[in-house]
């Protein structure tokens, strides 16, 4: 496992524009910090690069905190200067070194998630760094695999699952009844409806006939009185 920093300070250019005054106080105190970490004096080394950034210092100030920090074991802070220096960062190499100490600062505090996603950028920057390759495959396979389903809460989900599908089949069979029941009615309605026609029709007929019968009787009645008696 590659859990190293890289920590070529010396070569980090961020570039801002500091008055020479504050330029150069903020830079003696970066070079007290680079020489205390070269003794392995982190808590020393961290003081003087705080005191670089507090006097305007450079953003590399930031990614050698970082690196300070790291090895007092507080990942948490250092990751946070770690983020700040990928920010900053003007050239693609020092992104990159700033994005592999954060996946090694959130593999260290556990966060396997965090890690897996620095070394990726890492790797966006710089596609042929072995280490962070080989950091992001560790990373991946600390991540726990999702909990198994709850056996209760599962039962519960297949219960309602099959009660909603018995509700469907009820509403189903409920709207075909209504729809039966619609159907009867409106057959009932249409054969009431025709029934009362045919009754209509029939009084009709029987007027006509009526009318026709009582016709020719008048017609009868006038032929035989027109006859001459011999």
């Amino acid at each position: 496992m590659y859990l190293s920093l890289k920590t070529k300070l010396g070569i980090f250019a961020f570039g801002l524009c500091l008055p020479i005054a504050s330029a150069q106080s903020a830079h003696a105190e970066s070079l007290k910090g680079d020489e205390a970490y070269k003794q392995q004096d982190y808590a020393k080394a961290a003081e003087k690069y705080r005191s670089a950034l507090e006097k305007k210092g450079s953003a590399k100030d930031n990614y050698n905190l970082g690196n300070a920090i790291y090895q007092g074991e507080n990942y948490g802070e250092a990751a946070k200067h770690f983020e700040e220096a990928a920010t900053n960062a003007l050239d693609r190499n020092e992104k990159a070194q700033a994005f592999y100490n954060l996946g090694n600062a959130h593999f260290k505090a556990g966060e396997w998630e965090k890690s897996v996603e620095a070394y990726k950028n890492a790797l966006r920057l710089n596609p042929g760094d072995a280490q962070a390759k080989h950091n992001l495959a560790q990373a991946r396979r600390r991540i726990p695999p999702p909990p198994p389903p709850d056996k209760n809460q599962q039962q519960q989900n297949q219960q309602q699952q099959k009660n909603q599908q018995s509700q469907d089949q009820q509403n189903q069979s409920a709207d075909k009844q209504r729809q039966d029941q619609q159907s009867k009615s409106q057959a009932g309605k249409e054969e009431e409806i025709s029934r009362k026609e045919a009754e209509e029709l029939l009084k009709i007929m029987e007027q006509e006939e009526k009318k026709v019968m009582n016709k020719m009787r008048k017609d009868r009645r006038g032929a035989c009185s027109s006859e001459k008696d011999w």
